[in-house]
């Protein structure tokens, strides 16, 4: 007898004796009168079978398959990267106009891209950008702050994304055509990857450089109700702070600890073109960013931690 016959012929006992002995039931309750009919029986076994079943599911799904199901998708996808249409999408410029929140902030561009800033923008974006978005803005240490609107597929663009798609799950099946628990699991788990990485509408980057590094972060747009994120977007180790100010702004005074003396510290940036971008030293204090109109109100204040790195490119 095997080891599910022999579970299955205890439980079986067990119900038919407490069926037999069972108390009066309580509100609420479902009693079984009497030895258990076909049917109860019947019941039984699917509910002893299925729970057989999902565990054993579970052994198989456990987290030596997610591991291989995970480690089977990562090769799929760097195999299939020699794929043509999975070859990173080259950067198009078009001239369609930014979305109304977009506007909203930076305007409407009406001049031709200079050599730096389409370099800049060629270096970071991936896919359709919309040329009368681009805005870049000189910081101070010799840093820039760029920001443009990225059309469907952003970062992650690709030649072609439906057949990159195909190729990617053709892989997988080649790579593994056994159809048991890890192939179910490496599907689902490119599907999600699949659906991250699906063109989601515009976005808006905004990105600092420094000499030797960048980082940035991007934001929704193409949803009319929602607005553009404004004060600190992100912050890096290296690059520093970055944001957008909100309107009238004009600087950004900036009060923390110095790290070395433990004692105050406050410095003033300016806004240009709503952009902003300043840096501390390293391991300073929490920091008070406060945005200030042309005759020193404020208008908005936030507080930022430690400096770190949301999203390095």
């Amino acid at each position: 007898m095997s080891a599910h016959d022999e579970l299955r012929r205890q439980l079986l006992k067990s119900v038919a004796a407490r069926g037999s002995t069972a108390p009066a039931p309580g509100r609420g309750r479902l009693r079984l009168r009497g030895r258990p009919s076909g049917l109860a029986i019947a019941v039984l076994a699917l509910a002893v079978g299925g729970g057989v079943a999902g565990a054993a599911t579970q052994l198989l799904s456990g987290p030596g398959a997610r591991e291989r199901a995970r480690s089977l998708v990562q090769t799929a996808v760097v195999q299939s990267s020699r794929n043509a249409a999975c070859q990173e999408a080259p950067v198009s410029f078009v001239d369609d106009e930014p979305p109304a929140a977009v506007r909203a902030v930076f305007g409407l561009r009406t001049t031709p891209l200079s050599t730096l800033e389409e370099a800049l923008v060629r270096r970071q974006a991936r896919g359709v950008v919309l040329s009368r978005s681009v805005r870049l803005v000189s910081a101070r240490g010799g840093r820039r702050v760029l920001a443009y609107v990225s059309g469907s597929g952003g970062a992650f663009a690709v030649a072609d994304r439906s057949a990159c798609d195909r190729a990617r799950r053709a892989r997988l099946l080649e790579l593994h055509p056994g159809d048991d628990a890890v192939r179910r699991l490496a599907r689902r788990r490119l599907a999600d990857e699949q659906r991250v990485l699906a063109p989601r509408g515009q976005l808006l980057f905004v990105t600092l450089f420094d000499r030797h590094s960048s980082a940035g972060a991007s934001a929704g747009v193409s949803n009319g109700d929602r607005a553009v994120p404004t004060g600190v977007l992100f912050s890096s180790t290296s690059a520093g702070y970055a944001g957008i100010s909100v309107p009238r702004a004009k600087t950004v005074r900036v009060s923390t600890t110095d790290p070395h003396s433990r004692r105050p510290l406050r410095r003033t940036y300016p806004v240009r073109e709503r952009l902003f971008a300043f840096t501390l030293p390293r391991y300073s204090g929490p920091v008070e960013v406060r945005q200030l109109a042309a005759d020193g109100r404020t208008l908005a204040v936030e507080t930022q931690r430690e400096p770190r790195t949301r999203q390095r490119r």
